[in-house]
């Protein structure tokens, strides 16, 4: 997101963003760890608090003057990013080893999607429900597979219940309010967590 704040656009086609840890978890991602693990090259596309589709969920951000970039501008950077042709060799000097046995795709999103501000409190635009999420996830993953990918690994989303954001009152360790959700309450939080708990998204990906 920082290069967003600086320029306030994607970075060009062909860029190499150095690694960083000043991330929103406060250290690294689980797509470096995996990195440094492996020691696989990592292409990171993703932008802290965006969603699937700001049609959907609006997120705005005032270092930007906008929304946050969703998954369908992260999905247009890593299209724009295979196609590139370096102007100097005719080449793609980008990608210049990604073949369809040597690289492995991932999308882990969803709490910016399901939680506070979006789905969970009825905020979600345009009559959306969780099913237009989960459209918007996998017209992604077929975007993705247009370009030559053939080996995903497809993430369910984060427990948001059992985090200290969303966790019940008098639990160890939750959060009663934070900046995050300054509003949060027991009474209204006993609806949501029933919603949480009962929503059709499981229902939904199960009978595909």
């Amino acid at each position: 997101m920082g290069w967003y704040f600086q320029y306030g656009v994607a970075p060009p086609p062909g860029t190499t963003l150095p690694a960083s840890n000043s991330t929103a978890g406060g250290g690294i991602t689980w797509a470096r760890w995996v990195s440094d693990y492996t020691g696989a090259r990592l292409y990171n596309y993703a932008v802290s608090g965006a969603v699937c589709d700001n049609k959907i969920v609006y997120r705005f951000v005032s270092d930007v003057f906008g929304p946050f970039p969703d998954v369908i501008d992260e999905t247009t950077s890593y299209i724009e990013d295979v196609n590139y042709v370096n102007s100097s060799t005719g080449t793609n000097t980008f990608y210049t080893n990604r073949e369809a046995d040597n690289t492995v795709y991932s999308m882990w999103i969803g709490t910016n999607d399901l939680g506070n501000g979006a789905f969970l409190t009825d905020s979600s635009l345009n009559g959306t429900t969780i099913p237009d999420y989960v459209d918007c996830v996998y017209e992604r993953l077929d975007q993705i597979y247009a370009t030559g990918a053939r080996y995903f690994v497809l993430m369910n989303t984060v427990p948001l219940e059992l985090s200290p954001l969303y966790g019940m009152e008098g639990v160890p360790g939750t959060l009663a309010a934070s900046h995050y959700w300054v509003n949060k309450v027991t009474l209204v939080w006993c609806r949501f967590r029933y919603k949480y708990s009962h929503s059709a998204a499981s229902k939904y990906l199960s009978d595909e």
